[in-house]
């Protein structure tokens, strides 16, 4: 069995993505992007929030390395389970933070009518709570 290949009878899903966030806890070096893009690729929403937490992780150790791409595709709301996009949208108000693209992210969903806006991420991400 691979490293993100479904058990037969499901019962381990989790343990990929729990052994993941140890290690990266443990030490963030030790997790590969590569990895971390076959999570979020992965059609089990278990390994996406596993993705989503490593990213959160990341986002506050070192902000400059979380791939942006990989967070948009998962603070998605309209698409992704609450697992997956809550720790998402968590990294992604990090990052905004100390980036400019995450920052433009969340502008582009702030102008999103409805589907595609993460829990007013943006208007939580700047404190205009309620507007």
């Amino acid at each position: 069995m691979g490293l993100f290949s479904l058990p037969k009878d499901g019962a381990e899903i989790h343990v990929t993505g729990d052994v993941l966030v140890t290690c990266a806890h443990i030490d963030p070096a030790l997790i590969d992007d590569v990895w971390i893009g076959q999570l979020v690729e992965s059609h089990v929403f278990q390994h996406r929030t596993a993705a989503a937490t490593l990213l959160w992780d990341q986002a506050v150790v070192n902000p400059g390395a979380v791939p942006l791409d990989y967070i948009a595709k998962l603070a998605k709301p309209s698409t992704e389970d609450w697992y997956v996009y809550s720790p998402a949208i968590a990294a992604l108000k990090e990052l905004t933070l100390t980036r400019l693209g995450a920052l433009k992210i969340v502008l582009r969903y702030r102008r999103q009518p409805g589907g595609n806006r993460p829990n007013r991420c943006g208007q939580c991400a700047f404190g205009d709570r309620g507007r």
